[in-house]
């Protein structure tokens, strides 16, 4: 009956079927991430990591704890979200959660932590001998802001490399704030030893250099995907019945959708080459802009990519020219690890 199910759902998930592997993972119930180093695959579920095998696709070990001890994981108590991230490295990873980082070996051995400083985001991410991180401000009284800062190897700041105001929904900041989650698309990643970061609604990418310092950048002209009228119902219906279930009445006003996404969706830089999501979807496919380390492009493609809701991805990472992505079957019953050539 498994296979059956599993036939099926591979059936459904697109229409061409090109799916390199896939797995059942009957061991998770609500995975948040994933990443792949060179021999494994790290999924987080909560306060657990998985560790599978990337040949074989086994279970070889899980590890993680909630708690605030050291090799434990402090995750906040007000926000739904999974703080956790995890970096593999070639003899190690690296797990960093609120306010710390900590040190593992592979298989999960507790190796030693690093205290971060105070309003410390969760996305740390090795930088030569340096790190680099990003730090919240303007909760209450001022409007929120984020700075991505350059930290030495004992997490003191060095340099703000880069600060943009941030919208987190209404959930911080002026109460009268107008809710337009699309206005604030961010983001960034490192690789090639340079940062690579976009804020903005065009097709724009800043590339800085080991000291922080803007080098280049990369620039597409690309016509923004419009928004219809039914899929902004549909962005609606989810607010209302999960992203603000619980403070509809508060927030349903408030709340601002464009005409138009922003040109980038994310950045994700793996193996010398850069990889852009646009937010253009079609027939379960992505659409993606592929860069080499000279940030020339070489191809622009769709791939399968299964949405989790019409404002969210299931988990997905890429390495090695493959996307990994966990994803749930239509029941809701089981999850599968599907890998795809990109």
């Amino acid at each position: 009956m498994k296979k059956i199910i599993l036939i099926l759902f591979v059936l459904t998930f697109s229409s061409l079927i090109f799916s390199i592997q896939t797995k059942l993972l009957p061991e998770l119930l609500r995975p948040a991430k994933i990443e792949v180093g060179d021999d494994q695959i790290y999924i987080i579920e909560d306060a657990t990591i998985y560790v599978y095998g990337l040949e074989n696709l086994m279970l070889k070990t899980k590890f993680g704890k909630k708690g605030e001890g050291p090799g434990e994981f402090p995750i906040g108590r007000h926000f739904n979200i999974n703080m956790i991230n995890i970096i593999p490295q070639k003899d190690k990873v690296i797990v960093n959660s609120r306010n710390k980082i900590i040190f593992f070996n592979k298989d999960g051995r507790f190796l030693s932590e690093k205290k971060t400083v105070q309003g410390f985001g969760s996305r740390i991410l090795p930088f030569g001998n340096n790190y680099i991180g990003t730090q919240f401000t303007g909760f209450r009284q001022r409007e929120p802001a984020l700075a991505i800062n350059i930290y030495d190897k004992d997490l003191n700041k060095v340099k703000e490399i880069y600060k943009v105001p941030v919208n987190f929904g209404g959930m911080m900041g002026r109460s009268n704030r107008k809710i337009n989650e699309f206005s604030s698309v961010f983001g960034y990643d490192t690789g090639n030893g340079r940062i690579y970061l976009f804020y903005s609604q065009d097709f724009l990418i800043n590339v800085m250099n080991s000291n922080g310092d803007n080098e280049t950048s990369i620039k597409v002209e690309y016509k923004p995907i419009h928004i219809s009228s039914e899929l902004k119902a549909k962005i609606m219906d989810y607010y209302e019945n999960v992203r603000y279930r619980n403070n509809w009445e508060r927030f349903k006003n408030r709340i601002e959708l464009p005409d138009r996404f922003p040109a980038i969706q994310s950045i994700k830089v793996r193996d010398g080459k850069i990889y852009v999501q646009t937010y253009k979807n079609k027939n379960g496919k992505c659409e993606f802009y592929i860069f080499n380390q000279n940030h020339k492009l070489e191809k622009r493609v769709m791939v399968p990519l299964k949405q989790a809701n019409v404002r969210e991805y299931f988990p997905y990472c890429i390495k090695n020219s493959k996307i990994y992505q966990v994803v749930e079957d239509e029941e809701g019953e089981d999850w599968f690890l599907l890998i795809n050539d990109i």
